[in-house]
């Protein structure tokens, strides 16, 4: 049995990696807003793994949470608004099934995509 943490990419190269395949799936346009968000992902898993570094199988896991951040993000800030009215300033917000994040900004989908977490012995 090998370590999967033997083999790891770094930011930059997920982001390479991963570019594409996030555009698509958002069809988001902006280099930077899609870089942003691949971070934002590979951060989270790193930070749910307990790991510096994401190993190199689960960049797959970074393709499939990207795009979600960013339509969860666009939903949020103007998706969840049931009705408005301007003369007393009043809005009131629908919160859908939308996409449900946890505590490490993963979904559902995307923790089954991942191993157990490691145990990190300072």
């Amino acid at each position: 049995m090998t370590d999967i943490y033997s083999d790891c990419v770094t930011l930059e190269e997920c982001v390479q990696l991963c570019a594409e395949t996030v555009k698509r799936q958002s069809r988001e346009t902006d280099d930077g807003v899609v870089r942003d968000y691949i971070e934002r992902a590979y951060m989270s898993i790193c930070n749910y793994l307990s790991c510096d570094e994401l190993p190199r199988r689960l960049t797959p896991a970074v393709g499939a949470l990207a795009p979600i951040l960013i339509v969860h993000t666009s939903q949020s800030n103007n998706g969840y608004v049931a009705s408005k009215t301007q003369g007393s300033r009043s809005v009131s917000f629908s919160y859908g099934d939308g996409t449900k994040l946890d505590e490490y900004g993963l979904t559902a989908e995307v923790r089954a995509m991942l191993p157990l977490p490691r145990l990190r012995c300072f």
